[in-house]
C-alpha cells in the first residue's frame, strides 16, 4: 500500500508538469543587509558575507549604510559598492534548468560622476553571456529588469561587474542594491512553497541535504523526471542527508508528504 501511495505522489506531480511556476529565491541577502555594518564604509570577507562571493584578489566586498555621505539605500538599510579595494565582480552561484525563464532586477547607481556596470551569467564550461550594459549618475538609483530564458541545465554564475568607475579610481565606484533574481518555468510551484523545507548544495555530485522547518516528521520521495519514484523515506529528524551518488546527471524532485499536504521542490545531480 505505501508504494501504491508513493508512486501516486510522483503521478500527482507530473500530472501538473504543465503548470506556471515561479521561484523569487534563486539570489539570497539581495538587500545586503547581513552583515549587519558596524560603521561605514564596512569591509567584508568572502568568508563572512552571506552568500555573495568576489573576484577581487583580497577577497573583501564593502557595504555601507543607507545614509552614508548623503547616499540613501534603494531598499532596506544597507547596500554594497562592487569596487572595495580593487574592480570586481560580485556574484553568486546556481542551479537552473534547461527553459527556465530568468527575471533579474537590482538597483545601480554611480559614487562618483557616471559609473558603468554590467551583468553577465555563464557556466563553468563556457564563456559568460553579457546580458547588458548599466551607467548611472549620483543623483539617484536606476532600477533595471532583464529578462533572459536559460538553454542548458546546469549550475551558472550571475555575476555585477564593476566596468567603469566615475571616480577613475580602481577603489572607488558602482554600488548596487535590492538585487532579485526570479526564474519562471514549467514545472512545480516552488515560490508558494518557500520555506516548508530546503535543499543543498543544490548542485549536488554525493549527496545532498534536506532540512525542515518543523518538527522533522513526514514522507520523503524522490522522483525523476519521468515521474519514476527512485527513494522513499520516512522522516524523523530536522537534517536528513540523502546520496545521490547513484543517480544519473539529471533533473529530480524531491517531495514531501505531510499532514496530507505534498511539497515539492527541483533539484540537480552533476
Amino acid at each position: 500500500m505505501k508504494k501504491v501511495v508513493l508512486n501516486l505522489i510522483c503521478a500527482m506531480l507530473f500530472s501538473n508538469f504543465k503548470s506556471f511556476s515561479q521561484n523569487c529565491e534563486l539570489l539570497c541577502n539581495g538587500d545586503f543587509e547581513n552583515p549587519l555594518v558596524i560603521s561605514t564604509p564596512h569591509f567584508v570577507n568572502n568568508n563572512a558575507m552571506r552568500c555573495w562571493q568576489t573576484t577581487a584578489t583580497d577577497s573583501l566586498m564593502e557595504l555601507w549604510e543607507s545614509g552614508y555621505n548623503g547616499v540613501t539605500a534603494y531598499s532596506g538599510n544597507q547596500f554594497m559598492e562592487i569596487n572595495a579595494n580593487q574592480v570586481a565582480a560580485v556574484y553568486q552561484d546556481v542551479s537552473l534548468i534547461a527553459g527556465d525563464s530568468l527575471t533579474i532586477s537590482f538597483a545601480h547607481r554611480a559614487r562618483f560622476g557616471i559609473d558603468t556596470m554590467s551583468v553577465s551569467l555563464g557556466t563553468q564550461n563556457n564563456l559568460p553571456t553579457v546580458l547588458g550594459y548599466f551607467a548611472d549618475s549620483t543623483s539617484s538609483w536606476g532600477h533595471y529588469v532583464i529578462n533572459y530564458t536559460i538553454p542548458v541545465s546546469g549550475y551558472y554564475r550571475i555575476s555585477f561587474n564593476s566596468v567603469y568607475s566615475g571616480g577613475n579610481l580602481a577603489s572607488l565606484g558602482n554600488f548596487i542594491d535590492a538585487v532579485s533574481v526570479c526564474g519562471s518555468s514549467v514545472g512545480f510551484d516552488d515560490y508558494k512553497q518557500t520555506g516548508t523545507f530546503f535543499i543543498y548544495p543544490n548542485l549536488s555530485t554525493k549527496g545532498v541535504t534536506i532540512k525542515l522547518n518543523d518538527d522533522g516528521k513526514g514522507v520523503l520521495t524522490i522522483c525523476d523526471i519521468l515521474g519514476k519514484t527512485l527513494y522513499s523515506a520516512t522522516l524523523n529528524l530536522t537534517e536528513n542527508q540523502i546520496e545521490t551518488g547513484p543517480l544519473e546527471r539529471g533533473v529530480y524532485v524531491v517531495s514531501l508528504l505531510k499532514n496530507n499536504k505534498i511539497v515539492s521542490k527541483r533539484f540537480l545531480v552533476n
